[in-house]
Formats: structure tokens, sequence, C-alpha cells
């Protein structure tokens, strides 16, 4: 239900579809930043958890260049706006107000809903 009211407002406020790819695309290039950075930091922080897939060590330094790679491919499609020919300021303010939204109902998942519903697992029966 929240995914189809943030679509439509989206809608909405953007009217164009490329306006609403590119703010897409800027969410999609932060979330490999993101998956990539994590995985360099956790072969930093706990190289010998288990995982089912074991990569050489010569990944570590390809994940932080490829991390930084893609921040600044996001930093200049996100400003250069000259360059890239579309999208402006109210298309980059929608994508991180999109961005800050879905960070605020991460933490109301995690800090209320969650710690209530272990609360309750073990009078539930599960």
């Amino acid at each position: 239900m929240i995914a189809l009211v943030v679509n439509v407002v989206i809608l909405i406020a953007l009217k164009t579809p490329l306006a609403i790819i590119v703010t897409g695309n800027l969410g999609y290039i932060l979330t490999h930043v993101l998956a990539i950075s994590g995985f360099a930091m956790l072969r930093r922080d706990r190289p010998d958890l288990a995982r089912p897939i074991r990569l050489p060590n010569f990944f570590v330094p390809l994940a932080w260049l490829l991390a930084a790679f893609l921040a600044v491919v996001l930093v200049v499609g996100a400003t250069g706006f000259s360059i890239t020919g579309y999208g402006g300021f109210k298309e980059l303010g929608i994508a991180c107000g999109v961005l800050v939204m879905g960070v605020a109902l991460w933490l109301y998942r995690t800090r209320v809903q969650d710690p209530r519903d272990a609360a309750h697992a073990g009078t539930t029966g599960r």
C-alpha cells in the first residue's frame, strides 16, 4: 500500500516518464554503491564469517574501486543536469525525499514494529 502511494505521488509530482526514469536510476545506482561497499566493509570487519560463496581477496579492492566509480557516476548524474540534458533539482529533491522516507520507514520498522513482534513471538505460537 505504501509503495502504491509513493508511486502515485511520484507520478503526480514529476509528470514526465523521463523524469521518473532519472529519479529511479539515481536510487538504482545508489543501491549498487551501498551493496558493493557493504561487501567490502564486511570482508574487512568480519573476514572469517561463514558465507556460501568465498571470493578471492583481490575482489575487496576491486569492490572499493567500483563503489568509488559508481559514486562519481551518481554525483555527476545527479548534479550534472547540463551534461545529461534531462532532470533538474526538482527530480533530485524528489529522489532524495523518497530515499529519506525509505530510511524513516525502515527505522520505524526496526525500532517500533520488530521489537514488538519479537516480544509477542513466544505468545503467538511462532
